[in-house]
């Protein structure tokens, strides 16, 4: 016997019960807001795909062990992920990166409505494939990061909003840091050891802490920054110190602040051409493309 439950709102759900609290990682903690929110992305495709496709999405409960109900069940959740993947790639131009990623919410989702929910779908999601990429990462050479830091007639070039994030660019690129991690940055996180000072962080992708010594320089990206907030009290090397819960950085958007490094790389004459591979489907192709598109942050 095989019973249909309404997938999108029970998907609603899971997104719900991710957010909420009640549905926890393995190890006992919260789900991530990052996670949560790629939750959201994969909802919005499916209902393009209903949409788009007309396709009638649908949750299959399978209660006994009928051979024909089984076959049936696999027959349609394998229907749905092949045509959901050509909607993926064709209709959406997605790479496969992105493509496995929300596979993998999906399947996520299975696995909370078997375990959680009691609902019997069967092990028919498991074959849903993720397809993953290794992307090359484009860094900066040392003379580069040297001249983003420490040339003064450069930096006159740069609106006030490039000078911000030229200034947070290079503090990362010192710290090594995810944008996630690094926009998060409060004073609470900087530490004073014998007179040296560190940047102790948790990564919140990973949960690693990590402690950096910070350069003179970097402190000197910091006070830029804290002398805006008008702090009144002062460190005693003339670094300026905040209030412990106050972020060190001003908010931006990740998709702002990776343009803002294109312009900055473009008016620094980083425009060489490089060989960049995207696959789809599996399939690997390579596109020549200029240098600046790849000093991005994660």
């Amino acid at each position: 016997m095989v019973k249909q439950q309404n997938f999108l709102l029970l998907f609603k759900k899971f997104i719900a019960s991710s957010k909420s609290g009640n549905r926890l990682k393995k190890d006992g903690t919260r789900i991530k807001k990052q996670s949560v929110d790629n939750y959201s992305y994969t909802e919005r495709l499916l209902q393009e795909f209903v949409i788009m496709k007309t396709f009638d999405l649908v949750i299959y409960q399978i209660k006994g062990n009928s051979l024909r109900d089984h076959i049936k069940v696999k027959k349609y959740y394998m229907s749905f992920y092949k045509q959901f993947i050509i909607f993926l790639y064709k209709e959406k131009n997605c790479r496969d990166n992105y493509v496995g990623q929300t596979i993998r919410n999906i399947r996520t989702f299975y696995v909370w409505l078997n375990n959680e929910k009691c609902i019997v779908t069967g092990p028919y999601y498991k074959n849903f494939y993720i397809y993953k990429e290794d992307i090359p990462i484009t860094t900066l050479s040392v003379k580069q990061l040297q001249f983003l830091a420490f040339d003064k007639d450069f930096e006159t070039k740069l609106s006030a909003f490039l000078k911000r994030t030229k200034d947070i660019f290079v503090f990362g690129c010192i710290v090594g840091l995810r944008f996630s991690d690094l926009i998060s940055i409060r004073n609470m996180n900087i530490e004073n050891l014998d007179g040296n000072y560190y940047l102790k962080v948790r990564s919140k992708k990973t949960g690693i802490d990590t402690l950096v010594k910070l350069p003179a320089y970097a402190l000197e990206i910091l006070n830029k920054f804290s002398q805006k907030k008008k702090s009144l009290s002062i460190l005693p090397q003339g670094y300026f110190l905040l209030p412990k819960k106050t972020f060190l950085f001003p908010h931006i958007s990740l998709n702002s602040f990776n343009t803002n490094i294109k312009k900055m790389a473009e008016l620094a004459g980083w425009t060489e051409p490089i060989l960049r591979p995207k696959s789809k489907s599996g399939l690997a192709t390579e596109k020549k493309r200029q240098m600046l598109p790849d000093f991005v942050i994660q």
